[in-house]
């Protein structure tokens, strides 16, 4: 059911379960064999008194430098095969121009690929977008 998870509403949930399913299928299992939740959605979100807007980008200024960036090789599939690739810290693209592809950003939390044809930026929540870049064919 909607509403706040409560030791009350978890308790009712067999019984609601045995009233969809005889609602379903026409019959019950009262108390014959233990429910198992194969699939659970939840929604949740919190917004605390006082918040104020987060400005990602300020956070990424603050992180501190970019330092060296590193290459390695990277196979880019069949058609492209394996080039040298720069390596580098999201805030490297902090505030400049679209960085072409190939490129590998690296974070504590995730990879993200940037492959040959594509243009990596950051929006205004420091979320990465990769573009691709218009073909050159028939010009």
């Amino acid at each position: 059911p909607d509403g706040p998870l409560t030791p009350k509403m978890i308790a009712g949930l067999a019984e609601a379960f045995e009233e969809e399913h005889e609602k379903s299928y026409g019959h019950r299992f009262p108390g014959e064999k233990a429910i198992q939740t194969i699939s659970l959605r939840l929604t949740g979100s919190l917004v605390p008194e006082g918040c104020r807007t987060i400005d990602a980008k300020a956070m990424l200024r603050r992180a501190g430098t970019v330092g060296d960036e590193r290459r390695r090789m990277a196979y880019f599939g069949p058609a492209v095969g394996e080039m040298e690739t720069p390596v580098l810290p999201t805030r490297a693209i902090l505030g400049k121009k679209p960085r072409k592809g190939p490129l590998v950003i690296e974070e504590y939390e995730a990879t993200v690929v940037v492959p040959p044809g594509t243009r990596a930026s950051l929006d205004k929540w420091a979320n990465i977008v990769i573009d691709i870049e218009p073909s050159k064919q028939g010009s």
